[in-house]
């Protein structure tokens, strides 16, 4: 859940450092309707209604997996059909957390993630599979670490209507990457906690607490921005999501169903 986990192979960046900043809310927006497609500024966000919280603490909202008790969400398309593609949450020994994503079966990639009590969802890291040449030099496993204050930020307590924006600084010695790869790529992502709705019903008819929507897009080397919207059960995790680029929602939403 930063860069799109499998339209985006991103590699580390150097850009300015992280900073939260309240958004105001520029107009009611239906939960499938498009955003605005100028990137320079911040899209639309929907209006929280007055019984939602003013303010959230995000990591209530992501997978809090028990040690060896994994937690897997599997995505469906509308009508139930298998969408072929799997995240898995795992709490390691340090009491970090991986969030594994698969794609028809395939490891695609990996988000090593610390739940901070202050900075919130702190990832600190990422791993992707490695492959021909690239493979022959590195192994099977490409890593990219990020320097202490210079990770990604998902958010800890944030105003509902608020933005997140981050730069991401790349720890060159603690990286397992060809040094072209280490120095070539700078990027920024922006998170808005969009709406708390006190109940949600998915596209596969399941009704689900407190959620949380959360939008992101992130760009890398000036590119397009891409990212996707993402609906957060309290307690439980993704429950769905659909992918968006250029600040537009890309395509259907996908349920996730928790294994």
């Amino acid at each position: 859940m930063k860069k799109n986990i499998f339209m985006i192979a991103a590699a580390a960046v150097l850009s300015v450092s992280c900073a939260a900043a309240e958004e105001s809310v520029f107009g009611a927006l239906a939960a499938g309707a498009r955003f605005a497609a100028d990137a320079a500024a911040p899209p639309p966000v929907p209006l929280f209604t007055d019984a939602a919280p003013a303010v959230v603490f995000v990591p209530d909202y992501w997978p809090q997996p028990a040690s060896g008790k994994p937690a897997v969400f599997n995505y469906f398309n509308k009508g139930g059909l298998p969408a072929n593609m799997t995240s898995v949450f795992s709490r390691q020994p340090d009491g970090t957390v991986w969030q594994d994503d698969y794609l028809n079966g395939k490891w695609k990639d990996r988000w090593l993630l610390r739940y901070d009590p202050l900075r919130g969802v702190v990832e600190f890291g990422d791993d992707y599979p490695s492959s021909g040449a690239e493979a022959a030099i590195l192994g099977p496993v490409k890593k990219m670490r990020f320097r202490s204050g210079g990770e990604i930020l998902w958010g800890g307590h944030q105003p509902v209507g608020g933005k997140l924006e981050c730069g991401i600084y790349l720890d060159v010695l603690a990286s397992h990457m060809l040094p072209g790869q280490a120095v070539a790529q700078k990027g920024h992502q922006s998170v808005w906690f969009a709406k708390v709705l006190p109940f949600f019903e998915d596209v596969l008819g399941r009704r689900h607490g407190e959620t949380l929507m959360l939008f992101y897009q992130q760009d890398w080397n000036g590119g397009v921005p891409i990212g996707a919207l993402y609906w957060m059960e309290k307690g439980v995790g993704p429950v769905q999501l659909q992918w968006a680029g250029n600040y537009q929602l890309v395509g259907e939403p996908m349920a996730a169903a928790p294994q």
